[in-house]
């Protein structure tokens, strides 16, 4: 949640000239403007994500597991781009992405119920 204030801050400072080098699943914002377009968006998902979880919102489980899906995916798509320039890199990101999808599919029924006692 943290990161995705920040990424809408630090967008907002780069209109003003001020830049600042920030790197997400493997993708820089000073290697050019698609690049930082899918640093900050990944940090504006992660954190809008992490908004409603912590506001127990009925969307949440589904909005955070679309999260780790476009995490797995721009690591997929870094790692394939390490590959095709010459330097190999498995993004480790992988390893706590695969955790939080057990974690969200394993508290998905427990959160569903949860919400229609409450209603």
């Amino acid at each position: 949640m943290v990161g995705g204030v920040a990424a809408c801050i630090i967008v907002a400072l780069s209109v003003f000239g001020i830049y600042a080098s920030l790197e997400f699943f493997g993708f820089t914002a000073a290697n050019g403007v698609v690049s930082m377009l899918i640093a900050f968006s990944a940090f504006i998902f992660n954190g809008v994500a992490a908004f409603l979880l912590w506001t127990e919102h009925d969307a949440a489980i589904n909005v955070a597991k679309l999260s780790a899906y476009y995490g797995i995916l721009l690591c997929l798509i870094a790692t394939f781009l390490s590959l095709s320039s010459g330097n190999f890199m498995i993004r480790l990101e992988f390893i706590p992405l695969g955790f939080f999808l057990a974690k969200l599919n394993k508290i998905e029924y427990d959160w569903a119920n949860a919400n229609y006692v409450m209603k």
